[in-house]
């Protein structure tokens, strides 16, 4: 059995997010996520929300690497810190 490190990332955005995310923004966010993926430093879900709503959700990666099951914005995961 592989041994896999979950790690979470939590961003805190200080400046208002408008009711819904531009298409750019969710470009960008899409892109750095990808790059952190594309050097194997992030597999998991991401998610961002703005009072409560959500306004951009996506898995990444795998969440089961030896049965290759994908990420998807519903994947359940351990929350761990080390």
């Amino acid at each position: 059995m592989m041994l896999c490190r979950s790690v979470v990332i939590t961003a805190l955005v200080l400046v208002p997010i408008q009711e819904s995310l531009s298409q750019s923004l969710q470009s960008k966010i899409d892109e750095l996520v990808n790059e952190y993926v594309a050097h194997r430093n992030f597999m998991g879900s991401v998610l961002v929300a703005d009072k409560g709503k959500v306004v951009f959700s996506k898995g990444y990666g795998l969440a089961d690497v030896e049965k290759k099951i994908p990420n998807t914005p519903e994947t359940r995961g351990i929350v761990a810190t080390e």
